[in-house]
């Protein structure tokens, strides 16, 4: 189809219409004016021949330069930072020569001594013969931006100063495996662990296994609920298996990629958990003390009796005492619980006189009877004439009494025990070495201790079973008896093999 032109008249503008097209011209740019203002950014067109700067009232307003005031480069240089010129300079030519455009940040100063820093693109503007005109360009005010990003810096680099130095552990933790991210010296030192070593590793390997429980209860309220704080006790464990009790607090925080990382301050809290441990063993033990004297009082302490065999017979040739406490509703207790609050606190010799003359009294019915003193009867310079004054009560044969007495107990008390060793065959009673094997000096003492009988410990007894060591063991011990002429009495029989 054929192009159809028209033509249409136009009617000059009157005067009214002039000043609407001025009035919104006017409006256009004091609004423009004011975003410059707002924003902070100003354009600029730098004539490279003349050296004069044509530029807007925002700009103006950058360089703290008045509108009426002339501006050139010169001029210009004069606002920009004494340290910056350089920059500037460089930057302008090198874009002039290479015909192209350019970015740079650098200070100015206003005339108040107010530093600003802007961050300024410009590109050349050639003519038609390709030589350089103009620089235009356009400036933006960035001082708060800067400001806030080295005040971010410094926090940072702050952190990172407080966080390595810190005297107590700290660490960060990724929450969706529990890897360690980072670590300072005094969380390598709590949990005995080098860093390299350590920011392999998980919480949970470094946890108590009892503990770990709440760490995954942690993560999924970090992960999934949005907590924003974490507090609690819980136990690591170090390679040597060193128990360390710590209070942790710990707190989210979002790092650059936007992922989460887990701030953790860990105190080291073993002493103050030891103390409360204590004062709950000692609260424990006032309540077991007081059961105990109110067994003593009202008779409650039973012995049962452990046949000890002859394996060339299979006769019964004695009965060990073994001690019990009943309890105020008839349930035994075994002496585990009980007989170490009595040694602590002083009632371990009580308890010992009344096995003493509980067993004279079996003996004089003719029963070969043994029973156990505790180490603290060694050193009492009575117990000797206790054990003669039950003799002669019950008319006990003494030769039917063996006292046992620990190879630890002993060692302890060499001199006292010697003594008392030598007292017991004065009055006629034969002594038992209980739990040998267990002590590191055991043969040094053993020719020294007038001993008639030598209880191999039940530990060495069962690992008889278990290989030829165990076996070997056993045998030394048993010829070492055969030695010294002593009766050998293995702890612990409890099956056919074993026998």
């Amino acid at each position: 189809m054929p192009t159809l032109w028209g033509v249409v008249d136009i009617p000059d503008p009157s005067p009214r219409d002039c000043r609407a097209v001025f009035d919104v011209l006017a409006r256009s740019e004091a609004r423009l004016r004011e975003a410059e203002r707002m924003v902070g950014i100003g354009s600029f067109e730098l004539d490279l021949v003349s050296r004069d700067i044509t530029s807007s009232d925002g700009f103006r307003r950058l360089l703290g330069v008045p509108v009426d005031e002339r501006l050139g480069l010169a001029e210009y240089m004069q606002r920009v930072h004494v340290e910056d010129r350089a920059l500037v300079d460089r930057a302008v030519w090198d874009t002039v020569e290479s015909r192209g455009s350019a970015s740079v940040e650098y200070r100015i100063v206003q005339p108040a001594g107010v530093v600003r820093t802007l961050s300024v693109r410009g590109e050349i503007v050639c003519g038609d013969d390709g030589e350089p005109l103009f620089l235009r360009g356009a400036a933006l005010d960035v001082t708060e931006q800067r400001e806030a990003e080295r005040a971010r810096m410094e926090g940072e680099a702050l952190f990172r100063r407080a966080f390595d130095d810190a005297p107590i552990g700290m660490a960060v933790v990724d929450p969706l495996h529990g890897g360690f991210v980072r670590v300072n010296d005094a969380m390598c030192r709590l949990v005995g662990r080098p860093r390299e070593t350590l920011l392999g590793l998980s919480v949970e390997d470094v946890t108590h296994p009892d503990d770990r429980g709440g760490i995954a209860a942690a993560q999924r309220a970090f992960l999934n609920d949005g907590a924003s704080y974490y507090q609690g006790e819980k136990r690591y464990v170090r390679p040597d298996g060193t128990i360390v009790w710590v209070s942790l607090h710990s707190t989210p925080m979002r790092v650059a990629d936007r992922s989460t990382r887990l701030v953790a301050q860990i105190i080291d809290v073993t002493d103050r958990k030891e103390h409360e441990a204590e004062l709950e063993r000692r609260g424990a033990d006032v309540l077991w003390l007081r059961r105990v004297r109110d067994a003593l009082d009202h008779d409650r302490l039973v012995l049962y009796s452990q046949p000890i065999i002859d394996l060339t017979t299979g006769r019964v040739v004695q009965q060990e005492l073994l001690l019990r406490m009943r309890d105020e509703d008839g349930a035994i207790i075994a002496p585990a619980h009980f007989l170490p609050v009595a040694e602590r606190y002083g009632l371990i010799s009580e308890i010992d006189r009344w096995v003493i003359h509980r067993a004279a009294t079996l003996a004089a019915a003719g029963v070969h009877t043994q029973f156990n003193l505790s180490g603290k009867s060694i050193c009492d310079p009575d117990i000797l004439a206790e054990i003669e004054t039950a003799l002669a009560q019950t008319g006990a044969d003494p030769s039917l009494l063996v006292i046992e007495v620990t190879e630890t107990a002993m060692m302890e008390r060499v001199e006292r025990g010697r003594v008392f060793a030598e007292g017991l065959t004065a009055l006629g009673c034969a002594l038992a070495l209980d739990d040998f094997g267990t002590g590191f000096a055991g043969l040094t003492y053993l020719k020294q201790l007038p001993a008639d009988h030598l209880k191999i410990d039940m530990e060495f007894v069962q690992d008889v079973r278990r290989g030829e060591a165990g076996e070997r063991m056993v045998r030394a011990i048993v010829g070492l008896a055969n030695e010294f002429d002593l009766i050998t009495t293995a702890e612990g029989v409890e099956d056919e093999p074993t026998l």
